[in-house]
């Protein structure tokens, strides 16, 4: 899958969903670099096995994060499957809990703030 090619509003990554993604908005964190980095962003839409997230600037991000909600204060490792410019599809690659229920005992330790 070409991790870099666009789509037009839903239409290239929502066809492959297998459920649909009720909307959301909510305020992110996505944490890369051995815990070291950061960078916030928007959650557009989200579901149990996935997330539609909209991203200001042009930063070159890795394929695998981890995504941390901070109002309802849950993380998950994540992969992503499809990006634009400005927005980014992400899979789930384990349940969203919260982080001092985390198995990573990295993620426990973090100091992780709710807005």
């Amino acid at each position: 899958m070409d991790m870099n090619a666009t789509s037009s509003g839903d239409s290239g990554p929502a066809e492959r969903r297998q459920e649909p993604r009720p909307r959301a908005l909510k305020a992110a964190r996505l944490l890369f670099g051995g815990f070291n980095m950061s960078f916030d962003c928007q959650i557009r839409n989200l579901s149990a096995h996935g997330a539609r997230l909209l991203i200001e600037g042009n930063l070159s991000l890795p394929n695998d994060f981890y995504l941390y909600v901070v109002g309802d204060a849950v993380i998950a490792h994540v992969r992503a499957t499809w990006r634009t410019s400005t927005e980014m599809g992400v899979q789930f690659l384990e349940p969203l809990v919260a982080p001092a229920r985390h198995p990573d005992h990295r993620v426990n330790k973090l100091q992780l703030y709710r807005i």
